[in-house]
């Protein structure tokens, strides 16, 4: 007696063999019973986040700040590894096995700017799936800093030997953007200065 289990779902069958005899006597019953359990579940890893976005001014002196992701398991412990796809980005596990929390970080080195994609795997050492982690690190230019506008650029004095005193020339001091704050000095013991603010726009005397 054999029993073919294909098809069927979680659950018990009922059947029977009945032996007939040739001669006049009473057929036998033979009941059989089949009983189909449902496969175990593979335990599974999960995460807290399965995309990440890491925002970036291109030739800051700082790296990007880490970002962490933490690992664990549907049922159980699972041992696993975490691995990157490219050379800007790098994973570091808190340990091999479930829970752990992963350190994700990015160093964007010398990369132009622009929006460059990555990934992080997390692969379990059991049959479950491995999971990944989509990275987007968005590397922007740096804000053009104010500088002083000087209006004019040069000043020239004529003096004659004898004659009366020079008159003050001013000079205008601007910011291509927003106020500066500004200190004149000067660098020789026949010429001075003042200031009419402390910060642009300013006025030279």
């Amino acid at each position: 007696i054999t029993a073919n289990p294909a098809g069927l779902g979680a659950g018990t069958y009922n059947g029977s063999i009945t032996v007939t005899p040739q001669a006049g006597s009473t057929p036998q019953s033979i009941p059989v019973t089949l009983t189909v359990s449902a496969a175990p579940v593979v335990p599974q890893l999960t995460l807290s986040q399965t995309a990440l976005t890491i925002d970036h001014v291109s030739g800051g002196l700082a790296a990007p700040a880490s970002r962490f992701v933490n690992v664990g398991a549907t049922t159980g412990i699972l041992s696993f590894s975490a691995s990157s796809n490219a050379t800007w980005l790098s994973v570091t596990a808190s340990g091999p096995q479930t829970p752990a929390t992963l350190e994700i970080s990015a160093n964007p080195g010398r990369l132009a700017v622009g929006t460059y994609n990555g990934v992080i795997t997390v692969t379990p050492q059991s049959g479950s799936t491995p999971q990944t982690i989509q990275v987007a690190l968005n590397l922007t230019a740096a804000p053009a800093l104010p500088r002083l506008t000087i209006s004019p650029a040069a000043v020239a004095f004529d003096y004659q030997l004898g004659g009366p005193a020079l008159p003050a020339r001013t000079v205008n001091v601007g910011a291509t953007s927003g106020a500066l704050s500004v200190n004149a000095t000067s660098n020789a013991t026949w010429l001075s200065v003042t200031s009419s603010s402390a910060q642009t726009p300013a006025v030279l005397n």
